[in-house]
């Protein structure tokens, strides 16, 4: 799914899974978000669950056209962001692997087989990433999950990538209400859930107020923005997801 020029979504859903993580009850399933941005280097920002593997693989080569990927950025490696690295890694050989320090110390266990080394970019907390018009620049979020945690700010285009942050709390928020929606929400409602130090409560406040600084607004504002492009896309998403899903299965 294009969501503006060069940027893509190929995150998958698993309307099927009734528990996240064995103990979490999820009625409306699991989404599992990754993204390509396409410049003169093409970048691919985590993977998805095992579940969805086959999906995104056919998402994955659509929004390529053909092109190769270049980095493979991670935001975090818990298997629902992480599995299907040992699949790009041995799909694209050349591809290079973005991570923190941790990152690269927590990889081996779960990826015995991929060189590492050779393909390693180690980033610290503001390090970019130039990839040609678009610039990544990364800051750490340790045990916003896992201790590797880290976000990426997209500077040309003003885009955060917060890991598991401010949209996963905002649907969350969502699927509390009767209708299960963004739609009719409200910015004082969205900010009750936010300040409920019991919601959502492994969702760093941190890391969603260092991205509203990062964009240079107020917290209200980035949250209001947030909601709104929500709410404003949620049919067609809903629409085009579901257009994929029988495309798929076709």
């Amino acid at each position: 799914m294009k969501i503006k020029d060069n940027f893509y979504y190929i995150g998958a859903n698993d309307e099927n899974l009734d528990l996240f993580e064995s103990q979490y009850k999820v009625p409306n399933g699991m989404s599992y978000n990754s993204y390509v941005i396409k410049d003169e280097k093409n970048v691919v920002l985590d993977t998805v669950d095992k579940s969805v593997s086959e999906e995104w693989l056919k998402k994955l080569e659509k929004a390529l056209n053909g092109e190769n990927v270049d980095y493979l950025i991670i935001s975090h490696l818990e298997p629902d962001h992480s599995y299907n690295i040992g699949v790009l890694a041995k799909k694209y050989p050349n591809m290079k692997i973005v991570g923190n320090a941790m990152t690269f110390n927590i990889l081996p266990k779960f990826f015995e087989d991929i060189e590492i080394e050779k393909r390693k970019v180690l980033v610290k907390d503001e390090d970019t990433l130039k990839i040609g018009k678009h610039v990544f620049k990364f800051y750490m979020a340790p045990m916003v999950h896992w201790p590797e945690v880290m976000v990426a700010y997209e500077s040309s285009e003003k885009v955060l990538f917060a890991a598991d942050e401010l949209t996963g709390l905002i649907w969350a928020a969502a699927l509390m209400r009767p209708s299960k929606s963004t739609k009719d929400m409200e910015l004082k409602s969205l900010k009750k859930k936010y300040k409920s130090k019991g919601f959502a409560a492994g969702c760093s406040r941190e890391v969603i107020e260092r991205g509203a600084d990062q964009l240079g607004w107020e917290l209200d504002k980035l949250l209001e923005m947030t909601l709104q492009a929500m709410a404003a896309s949620e049919d067609t998403i809903n629409a085009e997801m579901e257009a994929e899903q029988q495309e798929l299965q076709s």
